[in-house]
């Protein structure tokens, strides 16, 4: 149900597409061999293999394809695992569409992929950042540029120093905003300076 659901979802987003599909981690090796997909989105339990097993047998292909993981269980161990294998990180099964398709966006871009409660398993529970509540689901990508946007650098230096488009700053301003149910950017810094989600030096 799970799979079919998601496999629906990503067929009806324009920047995506499904080129095959299985409930085996076997089966993700042979569809890599026909398909050549850029992105390998598994259970993090599969029922015949284990996974970190996959990840290292997909990591192994030329050109390796990025691997994201789907989690629905406490497992630190194989989440850990998995990681040091080559996998982009993962992602929870409770999880929104909207953060699906924007974490499965960031793991092709090859960025790693942990939001907050993910991070925390990975981590043996510990919380990242020391935070449980405010900015606790920002990525990686977002607190590096909240940092930058608390040192007042415009999108446009932001975009330079980290050699990424402007729209894609852009983009990542928005959901930094609305993670920190900010307005507007000096509310945002506000607010990521009151919760010690950046330090000015």
């Amino acid at each position: 149900m799970i799979r079919l659901g998601v496999a629906a979802l990503l067929n009806e987003t324009p920047d995506m597409r499904v080129v095959g599909e299985g409930g085996l981690g076997a089966d993700a090796l042979r569809l890599l061999a026909n398909t050549g997909a850029h992105l390998v989105l598994m259970g993090q339990t599969l029922p015949d293999i284990d996974s970190v097993k996959v990840v290292e047998s997909l990591r192994q292909l030329s050109p390796p394809p990025r691997v994201l993981l789907l989690t629905a269980t406490h497992q630190p161990d194989v989440l850990k695992r998995a990681i040091e294998a080559g996998a982009q990180g993962a992602l929870l099964k409770t999880g929104t569409a909207e953060q699906l398709l924007q974490g499965i966006r960031q793991a092709c871009s090859g960025r790693r992929v942990l939001p907050h409660e993910t991070a925390a398993l990975a981590n043996g529970g510990a919380v990242p950042n020391g935070s449980a509540g405010m900015g606790g689901d920002l990525t990686q990508r977002e607190r590096q540029l909240l940092e930058l946007m608390a040192q007042g650098l415009s999108n446009q230096h932001i975009a330079s120093q980290l050699c990424i488009a402007k729209p894609t700053v852009k983009f990542h301003v928005t959901n930094i905003l609305s993670k920190l149910h900010a307005d507007n950017r000096t509310e945002a810094v506000l607010t990521a300076l009151r919760h010690k989600l950046v330090v000015l030096t």
